[in-house]
């Protein structure tokens, strides 16, 4: 069990920190950040993991709560986050060159159409591995999967992508 006071206090200012950097309405940054809470205290009794780590219990609960309050209000993945999925010594690095922000740009587009196209699982496990840079067995554990599974969601995940942007 929790101290849901203590919680509160500790983690209130970093939650809607969190919340004001991925969203950009007033509103729903406070009725969401309120939202959490209500779900921290829910979640307060049941909570068996170490008192140590609650930093994590509520990072979790902030991450599934604004990923579920997107998908419900259709805001789609901007292209700031997709471009996190590519290392700045790519092709796709930073360069003054506006021919290449168009392809840029354009491969981003792409990517962006194909991650839409995946199931909910695959595109949640490509997130968590690139975005979020988790590994698979952090991603198993998470999604509650095998590790064994969560590689081979993994692979087909990457192999569907491929295929779709080579089609695009």
């Amino acid at each position: 069990m929790i101290d849901c006071k203590k919680v509160f206090e500790n983690y209130s200012q970093k939650v809607y920190a969190y919340l004001r950097y991925h969203l950009s309405n007033q509103e729903d940054i406070e009725d969401l950040h309120s939202h959490i809470f209500s779900k921290i205290v829910q979640s307060a009794d049941s909570y068996r993991g170490d008192p140590d780590a609650v930093s994590s219990f509520v990072y979790t609960i902030t991450k599934n709560s604004l990923l579920n309050y997107k998908r419900k209000k259709n805001i789609f993945i901007s292209m700031d986050f997709l471009a996190d999925f590519f290392p700045t010594n790519s092709i796709f690095a930073n360069e003054e060159n506006t021919e290449d922000d168009y392809f840029k740009n354009e491969a981003l587009e792409n990517l962006s159409r194909a991650l839409k196209q995946l199931l909910p699982q695959e595109r949640a496990l490509i997130i968590y591995c690139y975005y979020e840079k988790m590994t698979l067995k952090q991603v198993a554990i998470k999604c509650g999967l095998s590790y064994g599974a969560c590689k081979r969601l993994h692979q087909k995940a990457l192999e569907r992508l491929r295929g779709m942007m080579k089609v695009s």
